[in-house]
């Protein structure tokens, strides 16, 4: 009896093993179906990207499409850097959320502030300088 119920155990246990290793086969399988159809969709596009001739330049940018100004400001006014700078790309894009400010503008004290404005863009980067004066 115990013959007989190690044997059936061991059984099991092998089918148990078979059904594993199916599906694990099944698995791999289906990914490589997945790999390789996503691999032939690449090269298509890559075949199809080469075929196509794009008359398409590359915005640049450059010192005169970058603008900041000073200014006289008065005591206790409220202050937004983003009214004193603009910046544009060569074909004319809005660049405003590349520039960042260094230096601040505290304009409950009467005085002269220099702040540095740098655009960073496509990796290129721009800095100017602008004075603000805060009245008495």
């Amino acid at each position: 009896m115990k013959d007989f119920i190690s044997k059936y155990l061991w059984i099991c246990v092998e089918v148990l093993f078979a059904v594993a290793s199916l599906t694990m086969i099944l698995y791999i399988y289906d990914n490589v179906d997945l790999v390789n159809s996503a691999a032939a969709y690449h090269l298509q596009q890559t075949i199809i990207s080469e075929n196509l001739l794009v008359d398409y330049e590359i915005p640049t940018i450059n010192d005169t499409s970058f603008i900041v100004n000073g200014d006289i400001l008065e005591l206790n006014s409220e202050f937004n850097w983003k009214n004193y700078v603009s910046a544009s790309d060569s074909q004319g894009s809005d660049l405003i959320g590349y520039v960042i400010m260094n230096g601040n503008v505290d304009t409950s004290i009467a005085g002269k502030y220099e702040v540095e404005f740098i655009l960073n863009w496509n990796g290129e980067s721009i800095s100017k300088k602008a004075d603000f004066f805060v009245n008495e």
